[in-house]
């Protein structure tokens, strides 16, 4: 979640049908020029130093755009635990993709466990898992996938070399489901 408030923008049309064309069809805001303004809003200025290091450590395409999360997102998905966050997007990423670096290696340990018998690299059933995942590249961590009240379908992986949380969502349904497991085999190294 981005700050709401920040931007605010007016369409308007003599045909309610043609305004809601125009939204889906071609009406929803560029990413790179809203994150351009946004982050010429930020205070302090983004990214600052601890927050570019998180960006340069990314293996997401050279195309990413990124933005600092709203402390409400932030609190919402780490609680009290004392992160620098970012959230980016690339060509080939579905969703936002947050990424939240600890300042203690010890609670991301214990925020995401050890990891359990169910993997959700095999698109498990239900979306539903947790287990340690070891890439080719050496990345390891744990990965984490489930589906809230809200259908909506969250994979959540650490990385323990980088001491970062990640997480990204998708609509609740088997297709996207499917894209996001693929996008997350095929990216996140």
């Amino acid at each position: 979640m981005l700050d709401p408030l920040r931007l605010l923008g007016v369409a308007t049309a003599s045909d309610r049908g043609q305004l809601n064309r125009w939204f889906v069809d071609e009406g929803q805001p560029n990413p790179a020029v809203l994150f351009a303004e946004l982050n010429r809003q930020a205070t302090p200025p983004f990214p600052t130093p601890d927050e570019a290091a998180i960006i340069a450590g990314l293996t997401l395409s050279t195309g990413k755009i990124c933005v600092r999360p709203s402390e409400e997102k932030i609190r919402n998905d780490v609680l009290d635990a004392q992160v620098v966050a970012v959230a980016c997007w690339d060509d080939k990423t579905p969703t936002p993709v947050y990424f939240y670096r600890y300042a203690d290696p010890q609670r991301l340990a214990k925020d995401v466990g050890s990891g359990g018998a169910r993997s959700c690299e095999t698109n498990p059933p239900g979306f539903l898992g947790t287990a340690r995942y070891s890439k080719p590249s050496g990345a390891t961590g744990v990965l984490t996938c489930f589906t809230t009240e809200s259908k909506v379908s969250v994979l959540v992986w650490s990385d323990d070399r980088t001491g970062v949380l990640a997480a990204t969502a998708v609509p609740a349904n088997p297709a996207k489901q499917a894209e996001l497991i693929a996008w997350w085999t095929a990216n996140v190294n």
